[in-house]
């Protein structure tokens, strides 16, 4: 996997964390060597959602 900044190699990484209700979490993620990009499922769904524009005042 290529990383989309640099053309680096991503290297996964295993993350810990804790939920909104506390629980712990683990997840995986992609970290370039290079750059030090990180890409998860989190961050890859957020890029995905279109933004819808305000409509105009008068």
């Amino acid at each position: 996997m290529g990383c989309e900044r640099c053309n680096g190699w991503m290297m996964p990484e295993r993350r810990v964390g804790h939920s909104a209700s506390d629980e712990l979490v683990l997840g995986v993620s992609w970290r370039c060597v290079n750059c030090g990009n990180v890409l998860d499922s989190v961050i890859m769904q957020n890029r995905t959602v279109q933004v819808v524009p305000a409509a105009p005042t008068a």
